[in-house]
């Protein structure tokens, strides 16, 4: 997962008629998700730099 990528017109919603009801909710969730995620890992660290792919 990159949050900050240019290219997001990928289809994990759907589009046009079967476009998820739900999309609004997800992304309005995810940054609440994330922030409980890491505040209840005990160490978290990366095990390899993400800029160097």
């Amino acid at each position: 997962m990159v949050p900050d990528r240019r290219d997001d017109t990928h289809l994990g919603c759907g589009g046009g008629l079967h476009y998820c009801l739900g999309t609004a909710l997800a992304r309005a969730e995810a940054p609440i998700v994330r922030t409980a995620l890491a505040r209840g890992l005990e160490s978290p660290r990366l095990t390899a730099d993400p800029r160097a792919a």
